[in-house]
């Protein structure tokens, strides 16, 4: 279970594996050193220059860096001994350097998308955005830049996307705008905009 931390913005409080606020949708900024959250731009314990939470945990490959309030191990490369520390020894030949191996790891999966005016939704394939028949359009239904069926979140393999439904006022993807019924391809840290609202993607 998350540990609770408040939000240097709105002091209100959220779980410590957040990388916005649950309530005003701020971005948290995190000492890369392992201090934690931080306000402003540097680390108020050791001077480092804070990072974005989502930036942080997408370079060291998802949950496993947002968890423990964000505490950062830098990756280092796995060596495996063989012979002499360091070496290997080819039959009839000197010493050689080992040459370093690095563990892949898994890019975090989407789960959340966060918007400062509307909250945090949890998306799930076949998920639809909308101010009809959508599990959140009683929270969608004032906003009338969101059409009555507005967007589809799927999943194909590890691969999401979203779609425009023929949207009036448009989808984009960072900014990208999305042809009306094609999937467009999203991952955790981007940013995904219905007309004017900016919905941050989250694990």
């Amino acid at each position: 279970m998350a540990n609770l931390f408040t939000c240097p913005k709105c002091k209100a409080q959220i779980e410590d594996d957040s990388w916005y606020c649950d309530q005003c949708g701020a971005e948290l900024m995190v000492c890369p050193s392992g201090h934690g959250i931080g306000r402003g731009k540097m680390c108020g314990v050791c001077g480092t220059a804070l990072v974005a939470a989502r930036q942080l945990a997408a370079g060291l490959g998802g949950q496993a860096a947002a968890a423990q309030q964000m505490a950062y191990v830098p990756p280092q490369p796995t060596m495996q001994p063989s012979g002499s520390a360091g070496y290997h020894h080819v039959a009839g030949s000197s010493l050689k350097p080992m040459q370093p191996q690095t563990t892949v790891q898994s890019l975090p999966e989407p789960g959340h998308i966060t918007c400062a005016q509307i909250g945090r939704i949890r998306i799930s394939p076949g998920l639809h955005i909308g101010r009809e028949n959508s599990p959140y359009a009683e929270y969608l239904l004032p906003f009338r830049q969101i059409s009555r069926r507005h967007a589809l979140f799927n999943k194909t393999g590890d691969r999401w996307t979203v779609t425009d439904l023929g949207s009036s006022c448009g989808t984009m993807v960072n900014r990208v705008p999305c042809t009306p019924n094609v999937p467009m391809p999203f991952k955790v840290g981007d940013v995904i905009t219905f007309y004017d609202l900016d919905f941050f993607v989250s694990e």
